[in-house]
């Protein structure tokens, strides 16, 4: 990301980025999605529709939280 923004004509100002990395203990009983991508594709799409659902029911439900994995890139890739 900086890399590109560094190449564009005219950028004459500093690049800054900040990131925040969090430790979380969570202690409730959860809705643990973590192992179900294969078998039900949504969860990851580019359509957030499916997410989007779930994630309105539950907090309908009153459910206290949601386990799964995250999407983002672990390595240099987009």
């Amino acid at each position: 990301m900086i890399q590109d923004e560094s190449n564009i004509e005219g950028l004459e100002e500093i690049i800054v980025r900040e990131r925040a990395v969090y430790a979380v203990f969570c202690r409730a009983v959860l809705v643990d999605l973590s192992a179900k991508a294969e078998s039900h594709p949504g969860l990851i799409a580019d359509d957030y529709g499916l997410t989007h659902q779930i994630g309105r029911r539950l907090t309908h439900e009153g459910q206290p939280g949601l386990l799964a994995g995250s999407l983002r890139p672990t390595s240099g890739g987009h």
